[in-house]
Parts: structure tokens; sequence; C-alpha cells
């Protein structure tokens, strides 16, 4: 997929970016270096005010203006139009048409969970799994994407999506499967990314 897209941002004029963390950035500083000319749109106030400070936030920010790309807060895609098959614009949620040749969205991870409910497993956002990382079913764990782990600190059941994470917790499951009592820990989560080139 990455080397389609930028196959694809060689022909490219413009792009439109929807997403809030790492991922979308990513595909923003992207398309801007392959001379597409992009339009990132937030859904809120300022860039992944979940993670970031508001000083962070403006420092990406100011970054990302500098460099030329235009920003869109509290900004959403209504409508992708096409012609003959062929993206052309997107309508925003407050009647703006933007005209477009990528429209590009990084909106978090949806684990595919029609196996895990087909099998009668308690879901949510993801598998809904113990500290032990044991789902509804006797001797079934879940672990890494897909899982949505108990923490008993929080009393809440989040889904990590880290590969450092994941790998963590498929090792804890390994554990209880071969029958070591562990609970799943939640470590201090850890991403390393270049955020506007910083």
């Amino acid at each position: 997929e990455a080397r389609g897209l930028v196959a694809r941002a060689q022909r490219a004029s413009a792009a439109v970016v929807v997403g809030g963390g790492s991922t979308a950035l990513e595909l923003v500083e992207g398309l801007h270096a392959q001379g597409v000319a992009t339009h990132y749109l937030m859904r809120g106030e300022r860039y992944w005010s979940k993670v970031l400070d508001p000083v962070e936030s403006a420092i990406v920010e100011a970054r990302l203006l500098a460099d030329g790309v235009t920003l869109h807060r509290r900004a959403a895609v209504r409508e992708a139009i096409g012609d003959g098959g062929r993206l052309v614009a997107v309508r925003l949620e407050d009647g703006r048409t933007l005209p477009v040749d990528i429209l590009a969205v990084a909106i978090g991870v949806r684990p595919r969970l029609s196996l895990a409910t087909s099998a009668g497993l308690v879901t949510d956002r993801g598998i809904l799994t113990s500290p032990f990382l044991e789902t509804s079913a006797p001797d079934v764990f879940a672990a890494g994407d897909c899982a949505q782990v108990h923490d008993p600190v929080t009393r809440t059941a989040a889904l990590d999506t880290l590969w450092a994470s994941a790998a963590q917790q498929g090792r804890i499951a390994g554990l209880n499967m071969a029958g070591v009592r562990v609970p799943h820990r939640k470590r201090a989560p850890i991403n390393v990314t270049r955020l506007g080139g910083v």
C-alpha cells in the first residue's frame, strides 16, 4: 500500500489527510515531501490533543504551516466525489469542497472481530480479556491489537496498539497458556516518531 501511495503521489497535485495521530502526520509529511499540496484535517482544535499538550501541538502545527501544509481545524469529510472511477474532490462537513487526487485516512486501529464474535467471545472495541489475557471462553486467550485488556489500576479495558505492547502481551498470554499465572501489567507506552520535523 505504501508503494502504491508513493506512485500515486507522483501523479497527484493535491491530497487530503484525515486522522489525529502519528500515522496521519507521517502521511501528511510524506505526501508534502512528494510535492503534493496537502490539506490536513483535524477533528479538534489542535493536533493530537489526547497525547500532546497545547504547547507541543503548537510546535508541530507551526512546522507544518511553515512547510506549506494547509491545516483545517474542526473539520471532517462529508463526501468523497468521484468522476469516472477517480477521486476528484472531497466535500467537508462545513460545505467546502477541496479538489484532490488522494484521500488518506489514518483514524486508528479497528480489530477484525468476526472470528471472535462467531466463536461467542465477549467483545467491545476488541476482545475483552482479564488481566491474565483470558477471554470469556475457557482456555482461549487474546493478545495484541485485537485484545482489549482489563487494567486493574485504571479499572478500564483498553486497546493498546503499539508493537512493544503486543509483544509483551503475547509473552504473558503464552505463559498463562502454559499454566504460569502471570497478570499483564501495562507498561508506560513508548513510541518514537518524527512529528513536524521534531
